[in-house]
């Protein structure tokens, strides 16, 4: 740049430069690196591999679910509602890169929530259909994908909210006032079913995350992480993430995360090795290819067709001895003191937290209504467990010493200050 002088040549100057900067090409345009052997206009095509298209042969490109493809002397588009037939290639271009422009919708969705909300599902996928420029239709795939989206940008959102510091308590209310601002997520794909992926709910995510002492400098492993709710206090880069879920797993890898796929039931990426695990894993019993109920086999302790007891013992080995944790896994459903004990001490959850509670130093359990789960398309209570290292917790079992009820978020928010590990001792004042 040159040293301008003052006064009217300084402007004059200015004016000259800034008419040959708007001159020169924006990033997007600049031509991309090419073999020597293309013979096609060279912008054209480009703005092709620009846009992620991958040349297969001198017939044929494809981009993910798309194929560019000659036949007859016509190239065909395909991939989207309708074959599409173009003359050239050159007029195919255009069409095959509007068709797979990649739209972070979960970005804009953050955005969105920022100052607005979504009051349902549908003006929350009109959203995304203007923002994409794609239909999305009620009970498709397509609906399923965008919901999932939208609860990532929700995420974000919340993680946004919780980086940008500030009081507890504030960020807290924050969180709820943007969990009544999201659509319900109801809707669910077969996978999802399968995989029992419920999402916790952004203000009990961060009320997990404070009880599990999580911060900035702690090393944190997540071992069924969804679209990373539970981690928007954790650093990404001390972070393991671990999801089975193709698209979750994608939207973990642009949050930062470190994300593995191992099956949590049988697989830990490490020992003792982490300062926080803390988890909300699928719930209840699940089927084989055969229809039948998997048993799970937890080494020398015991064996359950429970999936979230057999994640939670598994993921616990990954905790460092003085380490700490929280996990959400499913309650009971009653609020009568007497059945909630019988139920405690069903089989099932008997063994489970018999041997969680002689391992490991449960210092808190309570139960949050699922009446704060609706909008997460689920409507369990969930058991939220903290501890605070290994060895024989003090606390009597659930099925004597039955969890306190939480059945609103301002109940919730008394824990939002509550020391990591901290024994709380007596039955809050409800309302």
């Amino acid at each position: 740049t040159p040293d301008y002088q003052t006064g009217e040549e300084t402007a004059q100057q200015l004016e000259a430069d800034s008419e040959q900067i708007s001159k020169l090409p924006t990033i997007s345009k600049l031509p991309t690196p090419r073999p020597s052997a293309f013979s096609l206009n060279a912008n054209k095509e480009s703005d092709l591999l620009a846009g992620g298209w991958s040349k297969v042969d001198a017939n044929r490109y494809t981009a993910e679910n798309h194929e560019l493809i000659r036949e007859g002397g016509k190239w065909t588009l395909r991939g989207g509602d309708k074959p599409k037939s173009f003359a050239s290639l050159k007029d195919a271009i255009p069409a095959a890169v509007e068709a797979t422009k990649v739209v972070d919708l979960p970005a804009l969705v953050a955005e969105h929530l920022r100052d607005n909300s979504f009051a349902t599902i549908v003006e929350a996928r009109k959203f995304a259909e203007v923002a994409t420029g794609k239909k999305v239709k009620a009970g498709t795939p397509a609906a399923k994908q965008v919901d999932e989206q939208v609860e990532a940008g929700i995420v974000r959102r919340a993680r946004e909210i919780v980086r940008e510091g500030g009081n507890p308590e504030i960020a807290y209310r924050q969180l709820v006032n943007l969990y009544d601002r999201q659509p319900n997520l109801g809707v669910r794909t077969s996978t999802s079913v399968r995989d029992q992926a419920y999402s916790t709910p952004v203000p009990l995510a961060y009320v997990a995350s404070r009880l599990a002492g999580i911060e900035e400098d702690k090393e944190v492993y997540e071992p069924s992480a969804g679209n990373g709710a539970l981690l928007i206090g954790a650093n990404p880069r001390l972070t393991l993430a671990n999801e089975i879920n193709n698209e979750r797993r994608r939207e973990l890898h642009k949050q930062g995360f470190t994300v593995r796929d191992l099956d949590a039931t049988g697989s830990v990426a490490a020992v003792r090795a982490y300062d926080v695990v803390i988890a909300n894993p699928p719930f209840g019993v699940v089927k084989d290819d055969k229809n039948k109920s998997r048993v799970f086999h937890l080494a020398n302790q015991y064996s359950t067709t429970e999936i979230d007891h057999a994640i939670a013992l598994k993921s616990l080995s990954a905790m460092k001895d003085d380490g700490r944790a929280v996990l959400i896994l499913g309650g009971v459903k009653s609020n009568d003191p007497k059945a909630r004990s019988d139920a405690y001490n069903s089989k099932a959850k008997r063994q489970f937290y018999f041997t969680l509670y002689n391992a490991y130093n449960v210092t808190d359990h309570f139960t949050v209504s699922g009446d704060l789960y609706q909008k997460q398309g689920a409507g369990w209570p969930v058991d939220v467990i903290v501890i605070n290292g290994r060895g024989k917790s003090a606390r009597k079992l659930p099925a004597v010493d039955v969890p306190r009820i939480y059945h609103d978020w301002n109940q919730l928010a008394e824990l939002v200050n509550t020391a990591p590990g901290n024994v709380l001792g007596t039955e809050p004042q409800l309302e």
